[in-house]
């Protein structure tokens, strides 16, 4: 799972510098972890500050993020599904937040993942790592 959500954040950095979660933080990371589990690149692409990328490219990152994302529900798939999620921790450092989201799945099992954040013109998007 850990190879996918990095496949998922590569993937935008390579395309795009992008940052974008929000209190502010923990609804944009919320997004972002609905989108990713969800199967919605969309959703995941909302959390990004595209403000500043061609059209193009913000059309080739969702594109590439589509891609990795159907791939990557096959590995959601074989534990069960996502159960439930919860913000368990956030840190912030002025325009940075880091915030820790652990993520249950039908199966039992449980990830946690760190969603590295920015501030942009007073908004919070998830960024990449």
């Amino acid at each position: 799972m850990m190879k996918f959500i990095r496949n998922t954040l590569t993937a935008a950095a390579l395309a795009l510098a992008l940052t974008a979660c929000g209190e502010p933080t923990q609804q944009v990371c919320a997004t972002y972890i609905e989108g990713i589990y969800g199967n919605d690149p969309a959703k995941v692409m909302s959390t990004f500050n595209t403000n500043d990328a061609a059209p193009e490219k913000v059309r080739e990152v969702h594109g590439k993020l589509k891609l990795i994302l159907d791939e990557g529900q096959k590995e959601i798939a074989k534990r069960g599904g996502m159960d439930s999620y919860e913000i368990v921790d956030e840190k912030r450092a002025g325009n940075e937040a880091l915030v820790t989201v652990k993520v249950k799945f039908k199966d039992g099992s449980v990830d946690e993942h760190q969603v590295p954040l920015v501030k942009v013109k007073g908004k919070w998007y998830v960024t990449n790592m």
